[in-house]
């Protein structure tokens, strides 16, 4: 496709927009937006914060979504909603139940169980899949077990809304009257199809279609860091009362030779919060040379996966390998706990990918979300960005900004915060803190 960024005034009407999206195990995004029609291209959480705004703002939103299912199995995958991602939802959530846990900040922990704040920023913990039934809610009125008496679909002044199931991107083409055509394979029919758009929002995850059809000849690659992160969690119910005390609510961490260990609760089935129902969340970065991905990401069936062994695949001799690696790091009791009663462990082998550019066709079609930049995950504002992103383009939307200071706002939060999460994933992987140890 021609990515040419074309000079396009700004001064929205009412668009009809696209979103695209391809959400495997974890979110991915794409939008389109356009003077009559916004189409979005991936339906994740990034996906959903720029369709529930555009609702909101009377577009008519159409966001194509790789995935065949409405209902995603739960990964109990920990996040944290990030002051935008907190600032979005206190505007446009109109859910009645809550599924959040507050926390105070981060306690680090020495090897004596000595703690001492590193952070108080409060912090708002939840689960990927609540978030994502949670917006699901609030862009379509989609019921779960999550949100079973959702918001009205569509209000006084809102736009129309779709959410288009098994469509995988496979072109853009930019016509003569400046409206976009998006092709599509139909993973449910088999067939093919398109859609015009006025405007595109590109939502499709950190392994964009989207980003590889504008950048066609670059190498815009997921390098890997070096390490990955184990994760899985455990019902507060099979936890001691005094590693339950520990860690209370507030987020614990520990460094521990070649990287560190986090811990968090979480809502717990179908996004409870009541005490004894929460899950403390677990995750441990540690250090792997790449030779050795090739073992730990192959599931228990033989599968190689990339990035992300989902929960309930991985070979049980090597997550075996990985509890006896904690005790002979005599770990504190409490984390080694956690380790041990980990049933369903999952890992990521931690990576980051950014593009240089936001704004194509004249500003016909926008890279949001992980689709732009994804971030290690250390400073936990993957979420906040996808956030960010939809409450500036809805300043541009409404005149406040330019659609060249949008595209220069999400370029610089980008570029800070993915230096600070390389920053601080090479300081606690691989600098040494001799108080903690």
């Amino acid at each position: 496709m021609d990515a040419s960024n074309q000079s396009f005034p700004a001064g929205p009407k009412h668009l009809n927009v696209i979103i695209v999206s391809s959400s495997p195990k974890f979110p991915p995004i794409f939008d389109l937006f356009s003077f009559s029609a916004i189409t979005q291209i991936g339906g994740s959480l990034a996906g959903l914060f720029h369709g529930i705004m555009l609702k909101k703002l009377g577009h008519n939103v159409r966001i194509l979504e790789q995935s065949v299912s409405s209902v995603r199995e739960s990964q109990a995958a920990g996040i944290t909603a990030g002051p935008d991602a907190q600032k979005f939802l206190s505007e446009y959530d109109h859910c009645q139940a809550t599924h959040f846990l507050p926390s105070a900040g981060v306690k680090v922990f020495d090897k004596n169980l000595r703690g001492r704040i590193y952070s108080k920023v409060p912090l708002q913990n939840t689960s990927w899949d609540v978030l994502y039934y949670r917006l699901r809610a609030n862009y379509d009125a989609f019921k779960s077990e999550h949100v079973p008496e959702p918001p009205s679909a569509v209000s006084e002044g809102e736009g129309k809304v779709t959410f288009d199931q098994g469509k995988r991107v496979t072109n853009l083409k930019q016509q003569s009257d400046e409206s976009v055509i998006v092709e599509f394979d139909d993973l449910i029919d088999g067939g093919h199809g398109e859609h015009r758009a006025d405007l595109i929002i590109a939502a499709d995850g950190a392994n964009s279609i989207v980003r590889r059809l504008v950048f066609p000849n670059s190498q815009i690659k997921r390098p890997y860091s070096g390490y990955v992160a184990w994760r899985g969690t455990v019902p507060e119910r099979e936890i001691s009362e005094e590693t339950n005390r520990l860690f209370g609510r507030d987020n614990g961490a520990i460094i521990i030779p070649g990287g560190y260990m986090m811990v968090y609760t979480i809502p717990g089935a179908n996004g409870s919060i009541e005490a004894g129902e929460c899950l403390l969340n677990l995750v441990w970065y540690q250090n792997h040379a790449e030779e050795s991905l090739q073992e730990i990401l192959t599931d228990s069936q033989g599968k190689r996966h990339h990035h992300t062994l989902p929960a309930g695949k991985m070979q049980p001799e090597i997550w075996a390998r990985q509890q006896t690696r904690a005790v002979n790091q005599k770990l504190p009791l409490p984390f080694l706990e956690l380790v041990q009663k980990i049933k369903q462990p999952f890992i990521t082998a931690v990576s980051d990918t950014s593009a240089s550019q936001a704004s194509f066709l004249g500003g016909k079609l926008l890279l949001v979300g992980d689709a732009l930049t994804l971030f290690r995950p250390h400073v936990g504002l993957g979420t906040n960005q996808g956030a960010l992103h939809a409450l500036l383009l809805r300043k541009y939307l409404v005149g406040e900004i330019s659609l060249a200071e949008w595209e220069t706002r999400v370029l610089e939060y980008a570029n800070v915060t993915l230096l600070r999460s390389i920053a601080f994933g090479a300081f606690f992987q691989y600098g040494w803190v001799r108080y903690f140890l």
